[in-house]
C-alpha cells in the first residue's frame, strides 16, 4: 500500500487503473533452487506487464511467468510414485525494507494437458534465510506435490512382465521330444532384460533409491537364468532316457532315502510300513529294521529298487522346477505388492 498513491474515488468515480510495471516500484523476487543461471522469474516482456492501482492506496502487481526448478526423485515406488517439488523464493531486500510472506487462499489448479501427472496439493511455508549476522531475508517455500498416472505403465509395462514371470516355469512342462524347450527359455530370458531396459530408459539416472519394479524385474531375470540351466539339465537327463544309460547306484540310493523320509513323514503305522516296503521293491521289511537295512552286507546294498530309472528322475526335476520356480516368481510379484501398498496400509 502507496499512502502517495491515493486518490478519493467519489469524486471522479475511478476505484482503479491499470498502469505500466515502471511506473512505479515493484518487489523483486529470487528463485533460489533455480535450475538454470538464471534466478529471477521469466514473466516474458515486462513492458507489456501492468499493475492495478487502487484508489485506497493498494497495488496489485501479480507475477506470471515461468520458473523451472530442481527436484529430487524418489522413484522407489515407480509407477506409484509421488514426489514434492518445491519452489523456494526469497526477497533480496532484508525484512527491515520488504516483508514477503505467504498468505492464506485456495490454490485453483487450471486443467492441464499433462497425461503423466496429476496435482495433488500445494503447501506453503514462512520462514527466513540470514545472509550475514546483520541482516534477516524473507523467505517462502512452495512445495507443489504430484503423482504419476500409472494406468498406462500398468497396463503396458507391469502386468505383461508378471504374466511373463508367471508362464516361464511352464517350460518344464513343455515335452522334451518337442525341441522348443531351451529356445522358449532363452526368449523369455531376452524378453524380460528388454522389460528392464525399457523401465530404466523411463526413469532418472539414480541409484538413491532404486526403484523397488527394477529390483523385482532383475529378481525375475535371476529365475529365468536358473530356469534356463534347469531347462539344460533336464535335456540332459532326458537323453540318458532315450540312450537307455544306467543310473549310478549313489544317486539311486539318495532318491531311494528322499522317498523313504517322504513317506515316513505322510504315513505312519502299518500302512506307512507297507507303503515303504512297495518303495523298496522287496519284503519283509519294517520301518523299525531301517537301521538293520544300513548295517546289511555289501550284497543287500547292492540291490537297488528299479523303478529308479533316468525317466522316473526326469519327471520328478520337472516336476520340481515347476512347483519352485512358481513358488518364487509368486512369491517375488507378492513382495513387490506388499511393497507398494505399504504406505497406504500404515496410513
Amino acid at each position: 500500500m502507496d499512502e502517495i498513491l491515493r486518490w478519493n474515488s467519489s469524486q471522479n468515480g475511478v476505484y482503479y487503473m491499470y498502469l505500466p510495471r515502471d511506473s512505479t516500484w515493484t518487489p523483486q523476487i529470487v528463485l533460489l533452487n533455480s535450475a538454470t543461471e538464471v534466478l529471477g522469474i521469466d514473466t516474458g516482456n515486462q513492458i507489456e506487464e501492468s499493475i492495478i492501482l487502487a484508489s485506497n492506496g493498494k497495488v496489485l502487481y501479480t507475477v506470471n511467468g515461468l520458473a523451472i526448478t530442481k527436484c529430487y526423485a524418489d522413484i522407489f515406488y515407480y509407477p506409484f510414485d509421488q514426489h514434492d517439488c518445491t519452489l523456494d523464493i526469497l526477497s533480496p531486500l532484508d525484512k527491515e525494507h520488504m516483508v514477503l510472506k505467504s498468505i492464506e487462499f485456495d490454490f485453483y489448479f487450471l486443467p492441464t494437458n499433462s497425461k503423466e501427472w496429476t496435482i495433488i496439493d500445494i503447501l506453503k511455508e514462512n520462514t527466513t534465510h540470514k545472509f550475514s549476522a546483520v541482516f534477516d531475508h524473507n523467505r517462502v517455500i512452495f512445495t507443489v506435490r504430484f503423482k504419476r498416472k500409472p494406468e498406462f505403465l500398468i497396463l503396458n509395462i507391469l502386468i505383461p512382465i508378471i504374466a511373463l514371470g508367471l508362464t516361464n516355469p511352464l517350460v518344464f512342462v513343455l515335452p522334451e521330444s518337442s525341441g522348443e524347450r531351451v529356445s522358449l527359455a532363452v526368449t523369455n530370458l531376452l524378453t524380460m532384460v528388454f522389460f528392464l531396459n525399457l523401465v530404466a530408459d523411463s526413469l532418472p539416472r539414480s541409484s538413491d533409491p532404486i526403484s523397488m519394479l527394477n529390483i523385482s524385474i532383475m529378481i525375475q531375470i535371476g529365475n529365468s537364468i536358473f530356469i534356463l540351466i534347469f531347462t539344460i539339465l533336464t535335456i540332459i537327463i532326458s537323453d540318458k532316457t532315450v540312450k537307455n544309460d544306467p543310473v549310478p547306484n549313489a544317486l539311486k540310493n539318495l532318491l531311494m532315502r528322499i522317498a523313504i523320509r517322504k513317506i515316513k513323514k505322510n504315513a505312519v503305522g502299518s500302512e506307512g510300513c507297507e507303503m515303504e516296503n512297495q518303495t523298496l521293491g522287496r519284503c519283509g521289511k519294517s520301518i523299525s529294521g531301517e537301521g538293520d537295512h544300513e548295517n546289511s552286507t555289501g550284497k543287500e546294498k547292492a540291490k537297488t529298487p528299479d523303478w529308479i530309472t533316468w525317466e522316473y528322475i526326469s519327471n520328478m526335476t520337472n516336476k520340481a522346477c515347476l512347483r519352485m520356480f512358481l513358488l518364487l516368481i509368486i512369491g517375488n510379484w507378492l513382495s513387490y505388492v506388499i511393497f507398494i501398498c505399504w504406505p497406504s496400509i500404515v496410513k
